[in-house]
């Protein structure tokens, strides 16, 4: 029987995690200019701005429960997990400010995951 791969550590499924938020922001950047254009069109729908805020809230509690478990298992900083939270959502938020602003310094700029990443390190 071929041996069952071994599961993700928390490390591990929080690199993925902030990895493809890195990777969708600068590969996708035309869909968070569409969702800047909707969302600040004056009265974007209810059911948008209420997809929006549940999706992020879900993304928050995610991202929150994975540094905890990394936490836990040595792989990420010891730092108050609210605040590691925030740091990587404003990383992000920022990265998307400046796409939506700069697109071509964005494209240029946009940094590895790695380096975000770099925050968390124990």
């Amino acid at each position: 029987a071929p041996a069952e791969a071994a599961s993700p550590t928390p490390g591990e499924r929080l690199a993925t995690l902030i990895t493809r938020m890195v990777e969708y922001r600068r590969d996708n950047l035309e869909f968070f200019q569409l969702l800047d254009q909707v969302v600040n069109s004056g009265q974007p729908p209810d059911d948008i701005t209420d997809m929006i805020r549940s999706r992020r809230t879900a993304f928050l509690a995610e991202l929150r429960d994975l540094i905890v478990a990394a936490q836990a298992s040595g792989e990420c900083a010891k730092d108050d997990p609210d605040q590691l939270v925030f740091a990587v959502t404003a990383c992000l938020d920022g990265l998307t400010r400046f796409g939506l602003h700069q697109p071509e310094r964005f494209a240029a700029l946009c940094p590895r995951p790695e380096i975000i990443l770099r925050l968390l390190r124990p």
